[in-house]
């Protein structure tokens, strides 16, 4: 009796589990699979830029140090104790070209010229005698000597009127080189200058040749400009084209300022020349810039002070004008010659441009962008060609000054 009940459970059990696998197989056959979600990308959210081409003027900006143009050492061509100097000849005196500096006692140069003019009035009459002594033996030999050929040189006396001559004509160059000492016993400026240093005073015996004044001219001054070659490229150097060697080609205006106790002074000047060498260790090649009037003295002149030899300045240069260019944020520049584009199907296009001139904060572009165009100034990572985008927020932008 009690393995019949036992018999019985199991059965149960099984026939238990038997439904749960049955009902289970039908719940699992029947149910409905979850749809399956597919979530698409709107592309990465970039900033742009709107390119709109323009012409402009290159600008390059730099420091110079200012240096005069004409720069001489005065020294007297004659010897002598001086007797008078300028009232103005001091250290930092300004002249005009012409006015006196000093003299130097002319009595023995003087002297020397009435020696020389006597001795001119001697050959001239010894020139005189031999040439009358001259006539009067080729007309003897004549008379003598009828349809013979020329008569002997010493005959009529012609050695004896060369040397003459010869007498007169160093005699004269006696009286001229003692009337060239004689002026050069008084000095005068050469050009338009100012007294850089001095070493001599009245009473002073000066001698040729030893050096007593330095003049730095005052009409033009210099402004060194140390540039790269990158710069160099975009500025006017002034060139002889012409058949004739004539100018062509005028060199950049250039702005000079100096900031002094908080006021800023501005000249005007202009590329003159390029120095000869390039630094060898900065690898930059100075630009030289002419300045007129540095020292104000010119009734034209609107300057409120001097642009004193020696100054360090800030120089603006203008540079050469393109047409058709377009500057970019630096942050828009990959790889220092492509940028990327916003196409207009919202995706990534990668293009080559042509790098004019950047700095800092922007890139001169002269060619691969045309108006219209979106350039992305967004850093992205992994970007690649055909990449989705989703353009933010849009600036246009031309060219301007860089």
């Amino acid at each position: 009796m009690k393995n019949m009940q036992k018999l019985n459970r199991v059965i149960l059990v099984l026939v238990i589990l038997g439904l749960a696998v049955f009902v289970t197989r039908k719940m699992v056959a029947h149910k409905e699979r979850p749809k399956r979600l597919i979530h698409e990308s709107n592309g990465a959210v970039v900033h742009v830029v709107t390119v709109k081409r323009a012409s402009l003027n290159l600008q390059v900006s730099g420091t110079g140090l200012v240096k005069p143009l004409r720069e001489v050492a005065i020294a007297p061509q004659v010897s002598g104790a001086v007797v008078y100097t300028s009232p103005r000849l001091v250290q930092s005196g300004f002249f005009k070209k012409g006015e006196v500096l000093f003299k130097i006692e002319d009595t023995d140069s003087r002297l020397t010229l009435e020696q020389a003019k006597a001795d001119l009035v001697k050959s001239k009459l010894e020139l005189a005698k031999i040439k009358g002594q001259a006539e009067i033996a080729l007309k003897e030999w004549q008379l003598l000597n009828e349809g013979e050929a020329e008569p002997q040189p010493l005959v009529v006396y012609k050695p004896q009127l060369a040397s003459a001559m010869a007498m007169v004509s160093a005699a004269r160059a006696k009286v001229k080189r003692a009337e060239l000492d004689v002026q050069r016993t008084t000095v005068t400026a050469p050009f338009n200058c100012f007294i850089r240093s001095k070493d001599v005073e009245i009473g002073q015996y000066v001698r040729v040749g030893s050096v007593v004044l330095n003049l730095v001219g005052t009409d033009q001054a210099e402004v060194l400009v140390p540039l790269t070659l990158a710069d160099i490229a975009v500025v006017a150097v002034p060139a002889k084209l012409g058949a004739k060697g004539e100018v062509l080609r005028q060199g950049s205006p250039v702005i000079i300022r100096l900031n002094v106790g908080g006021d800023c002074h501005v000249w005007h000047g202009t590329i003159a020349r390029l120095a000869g060498e390039v630094d060898p260790a900065s690898r930059m090649l100075d630009v030289v810039v002419l300045v007129d009037d540095p020292y104000v003295l010119k009734e034209k002149t609107r300057h409120s002070m001097a642009l004193a030899m020696g100054s360090f300045v800030m120089v603006e240069i203008e540079g050469r004008k393109y047409d058709d260019v377009v500057s970019i944020p630096r942050m828009g520049l990959r790889d220092e010659s492509t940028v990327w584009i916003a196409a207009p199907d919202s995706t990534l296009e990668v293009r080559p441009v042509a790098v004019l001139r950047k700095n800092q904060e922007s890139v001169i572009v002269h060619g691969g962008l045309e108006d219209g165009e979106q350039v992305i100034i967004t850093p992205l990572r992994g970007a690649s060609p055909g990449m989705k985008l989703r353009v933010q927020g849009q600036d246009s932008l031309a060219g301007d000054k860089s």
